[in-house]
């Protein structure tokens, strides 16, 4: 493949992830939807690295030096986001559940009952992201 090819195939994947995080952090989605994000994300990252050594190992690379910091910046800056991201995730999800078990301690068996199937619905495990799009994507 060509040096061009690579670079715009590079610059795709980039605009993607760019794309996919600006909708988590401004929508809501399941936590389900979150980890299939964050695996999709994960995955695609890891192609850009592909997508960087073959950059990198190409015999039509002008600056090489700037080739290779430029995408080590890249792609040490995606990890540290997926690591923050993965980390607010759980810090969410832990205060979601230690909610639940307060509001689950003050009521009757009865209304334990109905308040955990109202829970269990896809609206009420909501995380950043764009449910509408995600949904539409994946089925």
């Amino acid at each position: 493949m060509n040096l061009e090819e690579l670079l715009a195939m590079r610059n795709g994947y980039r605009r993607l992830i760019a794309e996919e995080l600006t909708e988590f952090e401004t929508e809501y989605i399941s936590y389900c939807e979150y980890e299939r994000l964050f695996c999709l994300l994960t995955e695609t990252t890891d192609e850009i690295k592909v997508i960087n050594e073959e950059i990198v190992y190409h015999d039509d690379v002008e600056d090489l030096a700037t080739e290779i910091v430029e995408s080590k910046t890249y792609s040490f800056a995606m990890e540290l986001k997926l690591v923050r991201l993965e980390k607010q995730v759980k810090e969410q999800q832990i205060t979601r559940t230690e909610n639940e078990q307060r509001v689950m301690s003050k009521l009757s068996p009865e209304q334990q009952e109905t308040t955990t199937d109202a829970m269990l619905s896809p609206e009420a495990t909501a995380f950043p992201g764009n449910v509408n799009r995600r949904t539409e994507l994946h089925t």
